[in-house]
Formats: C-alpha cells, structure tokens, sequence
C-alpha cells in the first residue's frame, strides 16, 4: 500500500525521542512479573515500601475481618457448649460423667446429681472412686476399669456403687474413652443408670445377697 493512498506518513524516530523515553520509563517503575522463589514477606516488604499508607490500612481491614472472623465462632461454640449442656442435663436418668486420664472428675451432669448425691461443686476434681464400694478401691477396680476401656473402646460393668450417704445401690454402667487431637487419649466418658432411682429397693433383687 502506498503512503498517498492511506493519508499516513512514516517518521524515523530521532535519537533524542528515544533517550527521552528512556528516561521517562526509569522514572515510571511498570509493575513486572515477581521473581520465583520470593517469599510472602519479600512481596509483603516490596508492596509496603511502594505504598505504606495503602498497605496499613490492610493490615487493618485484616485485622478487623480475623477478629469478626474469631467472634463468630466463639459464639457458635458457646451456643453448641449450651445445647450439649442442655441436653446432659435433660437426661436425669443417666449419671453422665466425665473424667480425666487420672480418674479426676471433669464433667458431672443434673443425672449425676440426683443419682450418686453430690453436687457439681463439691465433685469436680475428686476421685472417681468415691462412688466405688471400699472393696472395689482396694482390689483397683476404678484403674482396671480405665485400662479396658483404652484397650477394647469401652468397659461395661455391673456392680454395687456407692451414693454420697453412703447407701448403696446396684446399677449398670459404660466407660468409654474421650481421644483429643491426633487421637491421643484425652480421659473417659462414663455413663451409669439406676434402675431402680425412685423405687426405694436400692439395687437388684438378684444381687440383694450379695451385699450382705
């Protein structure tokens, strides 16, 4: 195609147009691909040093969406903690009882209250072998039951238990073990119902020899 036919000239550059843009692009850094194996906080350090005022108000919209973020899920926690308090509670036939690896009591249930007679207060941080028949504690029942129920996942029982005025009772119970992170055994989950909570017989008729 010919210059006279479209209207349009070609100019060479002159040296000095050049140089110009030369300089002119020294003065204007163009963003360029990022170098491999440059780290977040290498980027992090470039950008901060590019524009301060920029880069802390994100560290504060950050800040403030990690924070929202943190309150969101104490408060689903604190309301899941409420319903499973709730629902331990309503079971009032079953004494539901937490306890650590060292046979302390961790966790004690409206259940447990009004089956074995102590309140929450005064269990908290005991032995568990305080609802143990004294025959029981010297032979190391409560130790034998927390060793089956770590080596086969639960350990049943049906025995004479102990309330706090020191009645006795025949009942059944399951302890099971509670694992934590990285399936490491974290205590035990023990759950015993009374049969008989209400009647008045205090235990099995089958075993009433048996405690004599």
């Amino acid at each position: 195609m010919r210059q006279e036919d479209t209207g349009m000239h070609w100019m060479p550059r002159r040296p000095d147009d050049q140089r110009a843009e030369r300089r002119h692009g020294a003065a204007t850094p163009r963003r360029t691909r990022e170098a491999p194996g440059r780290s977040d906080d290498a980027l992090h350090a470039d950008y901060a040093a590019a524009d301060p005022g920029r880069a802390q108000t994100d560290q504060v919209l950050n800040l403030q969406q990690r924070v929202a973020e943190l309150e969101a899920a104490n408060t689903a926690l604190r309301a899941e903690a409420e319903r499973t308090r709730l629902i331990l509670d309503g079971a009032t036939d079953y004494a539901i009882i937490t306890i650590d690896l060292e046979g302390r009591v961790t966790g004690w249930n409206e259940g447990a209250r009004r089956i074995l007679g102590y309140e929450a207060a005064e269990i908290l941080g005991q032995s568990c072998g305080v609802w143990f028949p004294p025959e029981d504690r010297a032979s190391g029942v409560p130790m034998q039951e927390m060793c089956r129920a770590l080596e086969h996942g639960r350990a049943e029982n049906e025995r004479w238990h102990l309330r706090r005025d020191g009645s006795r009772f025949w009942a059944s119970g399951l302890m099971m073990p509670l694992f934590g992170g990285q399936e490491q055994p974290r205590g035990f989950l023990n759950i015993l119902r009374d049969p008989y909570q209400g009647t008045g017989q205090g235990g099995a008729p089958h075993a009433a020899a048996g405690r004599a």
